[in-house]
């Protein structure tokens, strides 16, 4: 499914690989949004295999080396854009392209 709904209700999470079939490789990648005006905590599962979570809309990594449920802030009436990157993955900025392991995460950085 490329729609998730999540807690607290009408949070949903997408994935956004889930229709690019036309991709280069891509590391998991997910929109995030809180409908409501007021900044909720969205709890999501990551599985066993610890992460790092870069959002795209920050621009920044904001947790690092996480594992199953986790709770993030989304502002109200926004979005947050979280890819999971390897634990400790090499990063390097290529132009505007933030990357890491050889893997563009972000085209505008």
């Amino acid at each position: 499914c490329a729609v998730h709904q999540l807690a607290p209700r009408l949070q949903h999470q997408l994935d956004c690989l889930k229709t690019d079939f036309f991709r280069n490789k891509a590391y998991p990648t997910h929109l995030i949004f809180n409908p409501y005006l007021k900044d909720k905590n969205a709890a999501i599962f990551l599985g066993e295999k610890p992460m790092d979570l870069y959002d795209l809309v920050s621009h920044a990594f904001i947790k690092r080396a996480v594992t199953g449920r986790i709770s993030l802030k989304v502002p109200g009436d926004s979005a947050i854009v979280i890819v999971q990157t390897p634990v400790g993955g090499k990063t390097m900025q290529q132009g505007n392209h933030l990357m890491v392991d050889g893997v563009v995460v972000d085209y505008h950085n």
